[in-house]
Order: C-alpha cells, then sequence, then structure tokens
C-alpha cells in the first residue's frame, strides 16, 4: 500500500493519482469531448477487504481535519449528506461509530495534444491549347491543436476502528471518482452519489450520471 501525503493515511491515493488519472481517464474523457449527449461520464474505482462483513450497519463518522480548507468543509457537508440519501448510518461522535472515512480532494491538469481534420478544397487554373480551364479538387485538411484539460478527483478510504484499536491501520473500502473538472463542478452530489453506489463492492469502470435525479 502506498503512503498519502495530504491526509497520512495508508491507501491507494497516489497510485490512482499517478496511473489513472494520466491514463485512463484522460483518454477516455478526451473522446467525450467530441462526442454528444447531456449526462457525463465519470471513472470509478471501489475496492474492498474481502474479509470485512459489510452488512453490520455500523455507524459511519466522516474526519474532517484540523488543516480543512472551506473547500474541504462544504465537501465534508455533502459527503455526510449523500451518505445519509444512501441509506448508510452516520455519527456526530466518533465514539459512537464503528468506522472512519476519510476523504481526500485533488485535481490535474493536462495539455492534450491532438489533430483536427477540416474540409479544405484546391483550385487549380490554366489553358491549353488557347483554352482557359478552371478545376476545383475538394478534401480535407488535418492541422495540429492542444487544449488543457481538468480531472477532478476524489478519493475515499474507510477503516474499521476496532482494527485500528488492535494496530492494523489498513482500509476495509476504497474509493475513488475522476470526472472532467467542468462536469464535477456542475454536479458534484451527482458524482458522489455515483460512487457511493459502489459502498462495500469491487468495481472499476465508467458509469454516466443520472442529471435528472438531481
Amino acid at each position: 500500500m502506498i503512503k498519502d501525503k495530504r491526509t497520512g493515511m495508508l491507501g491507494f491515493f497516489d497510485y490512482v493519482r499517478n496511473k489513472l488519472v494520466t491514463t485512463k481517464i484522460l483518454a477516455f474523457i478526451t473522446v467525450l469531448l467530441f462526442t454528444t449527449g447531456c449526462a457525463p461520464s465519470i471513472y470509478i474505482h471501489s475496492q474492498i477487504d474481502q474479509e470485512y462483513n459489510f452488512s453490520s450497519g455500523g455507524g459511519i463518522f466522516v474526519i474532517l481535519p484540523d488543516y480543512a480548507t472551506l473547500t474541504d468543509k462544504n465537501f465534508h457537508t455533502l459527503l455526510t449528506s449523500e451518505l445519509h440519501r444512501q441509506g448508510l448510518k452516520v455519527s456526530n461522535d466518533v465514539a459512537n461509530a464503528e468506522l472512519i472515512l476519510t476523504f481526500s480532494l485533488g485535481e490535474k491538469t493536462s495539455t492534450i495534444d491532438s489533430w483536427l481534420t477540416l474540409p479544405a478544397s484546391v483550385r487549380t487554373t490554366g489553358e491549353i491549347d488557347g483554352i482557359r480551364y478552371q478545376e476545383t479538387t475538394v478534401g480535407t485538411k488535418t492541422i495540429p491543436y492542444s487544449y488543457d484539460f481538468t480531472v477532478q478527483g476524489i478519493f475515499l478510504s474507510l477503516y474499521s476502528i476496532e482494527s485500528i484499536r488492535k494496530g492494523a491501520f489498513i482500509p476495509i473500502w476504497e474509493g475513488y471518482i475522476g470526472a472532467e473538472k467542468k462536469h464535477y463542478d456542475k454536479y458534484p452530489e451527482l458524482c458522489v452519489r455515483k460512487l457511493l453506489e459502489y459502498y462495500g463492492q469491487n468495481f472499476r469502470g465508467y458509469r454516466r450520471v443520472d442529471i435528472y435525479s438531481k
């Protein structure tokens, strides 16, 4: 497992940032820029400890770090609300909780190089045996261009308090979503909601956000 530089907790956050965000997510969402459709797609990665019983329904305490920014505080409120909406028990007191949930927010901007094919025509004029002629050839031309693309990432890591007390600081569930930032900024609740649908499950892939469920 890899140590996350921001939260100081063991998890897969650095792996996701360095691998998934820079390759699969960017490649996939780049394609979406040229497709039609109202509902955005997000990348979801969810993995669990197969030995933990998620049916216990223990209360979850969501940690808000002392160094929390206003963005962190707003996300803490959003996450707590979506946990309730998902039917999960959320505790306001860590002493009454069985599970601890941490979160981390991050974004990555990359410059994407691509090619654009445009229609083009070439006009040819000349003279043969005193007869002037003009001919137009229709085709295409390809030009290079580049643009900046930003992915918003959300990282969740769930721990059992009982295991922590025994000295085993190992997550029982880890979840991640990656979405184009403009889509996340418009539908933050729906993006988090889609991730929580896979709480306590193993999943890796792309899912569309239902923008009409807001």
